[in-house]
């Protein structure tokens, strides 16, 4: 079922012939919500956009949702919408719960993630476990839109990278210096004092760690067993040999290279990373995926810089404090409202934070299922700060319990709260009670 706010674009479009999107407008004296349609139209049709423009707002007053109209500028038609409507949007919040605002995919997929897929060299990086936040975060997103998702690692255990990190556990067993191109750090020290497999003890530590962060893997899956499968695979690949070597003939489907799957005798006759790669990529197909998806967020000549204090710091400083401090702020009203009457039947008169407030949590339907589309977690931390910010507004200006719309504003405290509740679960963050 739609939203409020989809129910009312979609009333407006059948009055105004063309699809309407609604807009906040950054001034509230410009009204609830406001659209540009008319100026669409106007080129379409050969007519004054103001014209049109004043058709669209007389017949929109006829709808039981809007108060009044305005048309402003050169067609744009402003709306201020009835009590009831903020009513109802509230009511379809609290009845949703946390369901509120998923389901958005059309069309649900099965759907693979795969991401950090970091060799198990050494602990995982900043930069790998920031890449797993995303991955993580396009994943908990597809999947409250619907989708079924399975989250996926893939690691190189074989190879010349692997090779160094052999030979620099042994050579500190040994009691000597690793290579000079091997890896050092206490770490390689830890592991040498054991006469275990480095591997898959790193690949324990790596785990721990990105369990800890919240990241949970569904499979794992290593290249060495792959390369086995490349006899498999191979007669499936457009190729060719030249000077020995087996060549993917990749420039025939765009690609500005044709790339080397097997070496020459002369190199090993060995697969190469890539060849891996093509297997690894076939065998998804082969698994039954509507759609696979490989998360790489940065090239490596861009910075990331990491404020370490910002990220500790328990003040309004901190976004994710901020909007956790929303949360626990909602979650102390609740506990000292204990069993009292939680409604969305709106008062004789709205304030102008309760209005804000409201349609900021109307937004979050549209917000998350652009969010899925788009593949932009981004999205949803950007607007949870905002959602604290429009909370923080009312708890400031309007008193909630022992007020005479205390059962109503309790209805608005449930409702932020469980939709921040929503934000913080699909950015892998905590919601703590208490702060």
């Amino acid at each position: 079922m739609p939203d409020s706010v989809a129910r009312l674009e979609a009333r407006l479009s059948e009055l105004a012939g063309a699809p309407v999107e609604l807009e906040r407008p950054n001034d509230p004296a410009h009204g609830d919500y406001a659209t540009n349609v008319a100026m669409q139209l106007a080129p379409v049709q050969r007519r004054s956009p103001r014209e049109l423009g004043e058709e669209l707002a007389a017949a929109a007053t006829g709808l039981e949702e809007v108060e009044r109209t305005e048309v402003a500028g050169p067609g744009f038609v402003n709306l201020w919408l009835t009590p009831a409507w903020f009513g109802e949007a509230l009511g379809e919040i609290l009845a949703a719960g946390p369901g509120y605002g998923g389901g958005s995919a059309e069309q649900p997929q099965t759907m693979q993630v795969e991401m950090v897929s970091a060799n198990p060299t050494g602990p995982i990086t900043v930069a790998s476990a920031r890449n797993g936040a995303i991955g993580d975060s396009v994943a908990r997103q597809l999947e409250f839109a619907g989708n079924e998702v399975s989250r996926e690692y893939y690691y190189n255990d074989a190879g010349a990278q692997m090779e160094r990190f052999y030979a620099s556990v042994e050579a500190v067993r040994r009691g000597e210096e690793p290579p000079e191109d091997g890896y050092r750090g206490d770490y390689i020290a830890v592991l040498a004092a054991s006469d275990e497999d480095p591997v898959p003890r790193m690949l324990e530590q790596i785990k721990a760690s990105l369990e800890r962060f919240r990241i949970h893997f569904d499979s794992w899956v290593l290249q060495s067993e792959l390369e086995t499968r490349l006899p498999e695979y191979l007669p499936r690949l457009d190729t060719y040999e030249q000077d020995g070597a087996v060549w993917a003939r990749s420039t025939a489907y765009g690609d500005d290279a044709d790339r080397v799957l097997i070496r020459s005798p002369e190199r090993g006759g060995t697969p190469t990373y890539r060849a891996a790669d093509v297997v690894y990529l076939a065998d998804k197909l082969d698994r039954g995926f509507d759609r696979a998806i490989n998360v790489l967020n940065r090239g490596p000549d861009q910075t990331i810089e990491i404020d370490v204090d910002l990220a500790a710091e328990r003040s309004e400083k901190n976004p994710v404090y901020y909007v956790q401090y929303a949360y626990a702020r909602i979650a102390a009203i609740r506990r000292k409202a204990g069993d009292a009457e939680v409604s969305a039947n709106v008062p004789a008169e709205l304030a102008p934070e309760e209005k804000d407030l409201v349609k900021r949590l109307a937004d979050f339907p549209a917000v998350a299922a652009e969010a899925a589309a788009r593949r932009g977690p981004h999205a949803i931390p950007t607007y949870a700060i905002r959602l604290a910010d429009d909370f923080h507004r009312f708890y400031h200006q309007q008193r909630v319990l022992e007020s005479e719309a205390q059962a109503f504003r309790l209805g608005l405290c449930t409702a932020t709260q469980t939709v921040i509740a929503r934000c913080l679960d699909l950015v892998g963050v905590e919601a703590p009670d208490r702060m």
